[in-house]
């Protein structure tokens, strides 16, 4: 349990302890296969569930008519009347609580046959207090009352919050981005979908190979096995997978023939819009100009979605659609020989084939369309998180996430300290310890000061070098030994620096004679998007030749390099990415300061930074040219770009840029 007044975003944080433990629900016995018995066990564990929730809401019940006093973080007491305002759960547990039945919407009367269709006038609100008065009628003897309920998917069962008085039961449920979107979508139908989708166009492969290459970044941690390899997958990796699957499926299906390109087009389309959708969703505040994104990429969603319809065949389809396949195949080799044996020309044969395949596909086509659709309830629940938002606020506020970690700390830990033997005392006496100790903690350590404070520096002051690069003892610590090998044209590059920072006394032999420390490691802060209280750090790594650590292989990473100018590279905002080829300290001897820089191997964007159609997504390239490389302050390096290979072959010049990786670049490299 928590309170509403604390932040968002101090509650879904399980370090902060915003949460109680209240108590240890009963796990109800597994059914036996019997449907007798089965329906008796489902009735008794939901009469359990019911006397144990009303237990636990007794104190509850009781604030509400009469209130309590409270002592405030202030001082003072006030009478406060408490209400149960919000149950954060998953789907399953939203049905058991709110008792209605799996595929039903906890919010909405949606009828079970429009689940998977764009929501044009939504469905009348819920009125669980009309239920309420309906089950006493049936149990009444109302056989009418018992059917319009069973119409509108309730269970004839009492239900667990209609004895809470002060409390919208409808307005308890909340949309949920961990269970709905990366659980729910995801992992259960869409990445099947395009699975599916890239075994029929034998793409498959060429996704691995790609999800193989794709780079490091903050909050993201390559995939250390193909995609496809893959067997359990759980929030995390599937919040990852979302940051990039719209680049990793566009590396995928490039270069289509003409067959492939419609579909392939579509395909990316319907991803990129749930992806996109996603992103917005996760906006820790919302304009009317986003709430009308979050609706557009909704219904691109359900425009292009079509195009997954045949991967949503069970066993009984995909018999049916082998049979019309071998049927029609018949008939069309004999009208075939019957062509050839009149003499028709192979022209004629020809178009006579194509009209084949389209009988054929349009045959199919009907049987998908007779037989599957999407009337599953999560792809329902994505429609009401808009309204959510005009309502009650943001998403993220109504996290699940907090409540899975806080289990861990509550239950698990709890539990491993039990001597295992009647664990549940032992699991409710260790967590009040250790809660009590930490909140004991927290509140010593506490600077009240600090708390709205915002960063007391700009991010481009904060920038540190970590790392340095020693030199070997008989070397000089001079711009020769970082310009050694692939570098050796830096010093010119140097002065070219210093010329465009409008130092022109400096030549190619002043150059070097100053005195260079080399570093492995640039730390820049970034400014959390909507959030500019809190500061994330990008460490960017550059190796050079060396080896990173016991990857086999260097490391360099990709950076953005800000020229100030927003009218260049389209929809890349004045901005390039580039490569990192040195991190190193400059003793200006001429001019007495020291230059903190970089060495850095840039990319163009094609088509003036003009994103794709399909993908959304801007393509970059190395020309390999002297031209490309650049010496550039490091107060011009914005953070860590993430961009993905076209290819996987080992002479790629070709990337897209990753606009999906975080909700900040998302928001500035976009069209």
């Amino acid at each position: 349990m928590s309170i509403g007044n604390i932040l968002s975003n101090v509650r879904n944080k399980p370090s902060r302890h915003a949460n109680v433990l209240l108590a240890l629900l009963p796990i109800p016995p597994k059914m036996t296969g019997a449907a007798s018995k089965d329906r008796k066990q489902r009735e008794t564990n939901h009469e359990i569930l019911r006397d144990l929730m009303e237990e636990i809401f007794e104190p509850l019940a009781s604030a509400n008519e009469h209130g309590v006093k409270i002592t405030c973080g202030d001082g003072n007491v006030r009478l406060c009347f408490p209400r149960l305002a919000a149950w954060i759960a998953d789907h399953m547990e939203n049905v058991t609580l709110h008792g209605i039945v799996q595929n039903r919407c906890p919010a909405c009367e949606e009828d079970v046959e429009r689940l998977g269709e764009v929501v044009e006038l939504p469905a009348k609100a819920r009125d669980y207090s009309e239920y309420r008065r309906m089950y006493y009628r049936y149990i009444e003897g109302d056989e009418d009352a018992g059917e319009e309920l069973r119409d509108l998917g309730v269970k004839l069962a009492p239900g667990i919050f209609w004895e809470l008085s002060h409390v919208v039961q409808v307005d308890l449920y909340k949309p949920d981005i961990l269970h709905v979107i990366y659980l729910g979508i995801f992992q259960t139908h869409l990445m099947k979908w395009v699975v599916g989708f890239l075994k029929k166009h034998k793409r498959l492969d060429s996704f691995d190979k790609i999800w193989m290459l794709l780079p490091p970044y903050p909050g993201f941690s390559p995939p250390n096995k193909e995609y496809s390899r893959v067997s359990q997958w759980q929030g995390k990796e599937m919040r990852n997978l979302v940051k990039v699957l719209v680049p990793s499926l566009a590396a995928a299906l490039r270069r289509p023939n003409n067959a492939e390109r419609i579909p392939f087009v579509t395909a990316l389309r319907c991803v990129r819009s749930i992806v996109d959708f996603t992103l917005m969703a996760q906006y820790r505040s919302h304009s009317d100009e986003t709430l009308q994104y979050m609706s557009d990429f909704l219904d691109d969603f359900h425009k292009y979605k079509d195009i997954f319809l045949e991967f949503r065949k069970d066993k009984a389809t995909a018999r049916r659609v082998r049979e019309v396949r071998k049927r029609m195949a018949a008939s069309h080799t004999v009208a075939q020989n019957r062509l050839r044996a009149e003499g028709a020309s192979t022209a004629q044969r020809r178009r006579a084939g194509d009209d084949q395949r389209r009988e054929l596909q349009d045959a199919i086509e009907a049987i998908y369309d007779d037989e599957l659709d999407f009337n599953f309830v999560k792809i329902h629940l994505l429609s009401h998180f808009k309204d959510h938002v005009h309502r009650f606020g943001s998403i993220g506020m109504y996290s699940t996430e907090s409540g899975e970690s806080s289990h861990k700390q509550m239950i698990k830990e709890g539990y491993r300290r039990s001597n295992k033997n009647d664990a549940t005392f032992q699991i409710l006496r260790a967590y009040a310890r250790i809660d009590n100790f930490r909140m004991h903690d927290m509140n010593a350590q506490c600077d009240p000061g600090r708390i709205h404070s915002d960063v007391e520096h700009p991010p481009e002051e904060l920038r540190e070098l970590g790392s340095r690069v020693a030199p070997s003892k008989n070397s000089r610590s001079s711009l020769q030994f970082v310009s050694r090998g692939a570098l050796g044209s830096l010093p010119e590059l140097l002065v070219d620096y210093y010329r465009r920072s409008g130092q022109r006394n400096i030549t190619a032999e002043m150059a070097n004679g100053f005195h260079v420390e080399e570093y492995r490691l640039l730390k820049v802060p970034i400014r959390c998007f909507q959030d500019p209280t809190e500061v994330t750090w990008h460490l960017l790594r550059c190796t050079g030749q060396r080896l990173w650590r016991t990857s086999g292989k260097a490391r360099n990473d990709w950076v953005w390099v800000d020229t100030g100018n927003e009218e260049l590279y389209g929809a890349l905002r004045g901005c390039f990415p580039a490569r990192l080829c040195a991190i190193f300290k400059v003793r200006n001897t001429v001019n007495n300061r020291v230059d903190r820089l970089v060495l850095v191997d840039r990319l163009f964007a094609e088509s003036s930074g003009k994103p794709q159609d399909a993908s959304g997504l801007v393509t970059v390239i190395m020309t390999g040219s002297v031209a490309s490389t650049m010496v550039v302050s490091i107060k011009r390096i914005l953070g860590m770009a993430h961009l993905v290979p076209e290819s996987a072959a080992q002479d790629n010049k070709r990337w897209y840029v990753n606009n999906r990786i975080d909700l900040e670049t998302f928001n500035r490299v976009y069209y």
